[in-house]
């Protein structure tokens, strides 16, 4: 009897937690979230034994909040008694941050994820499905606003779409006006791959008195697992380049590239029109080779061939042949002198 009857409370007190769960969780989070000293507010939409519903999430300031979410959905798989996270489902996700001395800031939302270990970033073996994501994200470059929809395991099958505007970029005296990239997003075996249009209505280095316009990129790139390496190719094309006084009209080509943060190298192929360079003229040219870029764009180097087609050298140049020859009048070369400075 006493065994029925401890059972039978058991059975209870079961009841009443099952019965109580939201209030329980909520209770839970509510004490987590102060003793990080987030500012949230949520609803708790549905709370089962293997899926967990919030909706309406706010992290940070309400006024100004670092994470918003129409909904999110958890799901737990249990293994040998302990639940681990497998899925997240997320919908109408807002995310704000900023890049500070090469490291991602989120606001109060830092103050509830693990203490940056320093090490390579590492793909979690987690089933994400994002729909109507987007990202605000201050750099010392410029602003940037990313949007991304996709699903599947992070660290091997998830694919999707993401769009990206940077109204203004600037690395090392260099600037990028309008930058938009519309890409396709693949991971297989834990190394991410982009393909997609990259484009800039201009690109300046005022330093360096370069400017290239309207430039695009077909970019087909694969990046390491910590983002540290990348390798690719990309189809270019732009409305004009100059430096200078040199300018060239209508470019296309390709290059191909590999390499990381302190290196990387390649192949490049580009054929114009148009070509204005110091004392030449010509109809087309083109350029084909190998390129280095060291030290993160400090140092550039190019070992390859320029060619031209339908060249004409500018008149300034033999300026003062043609006036020595001219001065033969008169003399056994003086005919041959008047033809060739004509």
């Amino acid at each position: 009897m006493v065994l029925l009857g401890l059972a039978g409370l058991l059975l209870l007190a079961l009841i009443v937690v099952w019965t109580q769960r939201k209030p329980i969780a909520e209770g839970f989070i509510n004490r987590e979230l102060e003793r990080s000293g987030v500012e949230g507010s949520y609803e708790i939409a549905d709370l089962g034994v293997n899926r967990q519903r919030i909706t309406d999430l706010v992290i940070g300031d309400p006024d100004d909040p670092d994470l918003t979410a129409e909904w999110a959905e958890i799901r737990i798989r249990h293994r040998f008694g302990t639940p681990q996270v497998v899925a997240v489902i997320a919908q109408g996700v807002r995310l704000r941050g900023e890049l500070v001395d090469g490291e991602l800031r989120f606001g109060q939302l830092d103050r509830l994820l693990p203490e940056p270990t320093g090490e390579p970033i590492k793909l979690p073996e987690l089933d994400v499905t994002l729909r109507d994501a987007r990202i605000d994200l201050a750099t010392p470059y410029g602003r940037v606003f990313a949007a991304i929809e996709g699903s599947g395991p992070l660290h091997d099958g998830f694919s999707g779409r993401a769009s990206a505007l940077a109204p203004v970029f600037a690395v090392q005296g260099c600037r990028a006006r309008q930058v938009r990239a519309s890409v396709a997003i693949a991971i297989d075996q834990r190394r991410p791959a982009f393909e997609g249009p990259v484009r800039a209505a201009g690109f300046s280095c005022p330093d360096q008195a370069l400017a290239i316009e309207a430039p695009q990129l077909a970019l087909d790139a694969i990046f390491s697992e910590g983002f540290d390496r990348w390798g690719g190719e990309a189809g270019l094309r732009f409305a004009s380049f100059s430096q200078g006084a040199n300018r060239i009209a209508r470019g296309r080509g390709r290059i191909d590239f590999d390499g990381s943060a302190e290196q990387t190298r390649g192949t490049l192929s580009l054929d114009s029109e148009r070509v204005r360079l110091a004392g030449l003229a010509a109809d087309r040219g083109s350029v084909s080779g190998f390129y280095r870029i060291l030290d993160g764009g400090a140092r550039i180097g190019l070992d390859g061939d320029i060619r031209v087609g339908d060249a004409r050298l500018d008149r300034a140049i033999f300026a003062d042949a043609t006036d020595s020859l001219r001065a033969a009048e008169g003399t056994p070369i003086g005919p041959a002198g008047e033809k060739l400075a004509a």
